[in-house]
């Protein structure tokens, strides 16, 4: 058996997660880790949800959800840089 097409690993595993539709669950999920590592401490978001530009975090605290109220813009930001594209466009603490 010989080998006709040759393709890089890295085409062929994209496709196999467009075609069975894990794109958007595979974002969501890189969109949250990127979310713990900009903030530093996961510990103090209890839930996370994205939909349609928009992160949704509830905090545990009142106070830190307050400070970090005011670097909203900052966040979103890093978020982006790491994430290499512009995918959140907002943030909202709860």
């Amino acid at each position: 058996m010989r080998r006709t097409e040759t393709r890089n690993i890295g085409s062929v595993i994209a496709e196999y997660i467009a075609e069975d539709g894990m794109s958007d669950g595979l974002r969501k999920q890189r969109i949250f880790e990127a979310w713990d590592l900009v903030v530093g401490s996961p510990a103090i978001t209890l839930r996370k949800s994205f939909n349609g530009g928009t992160l949704v975090c509830r905090i545990s605290s009142s106070v830190i959800r307050t400070q970090m109220s005011f670097n909203l813009e900052a966040y979103r930001r890093q978020l982006n840089s790491l994430l290499q594209e512009e995918v959140v466009d907002k943030i909202i603490l709860l």
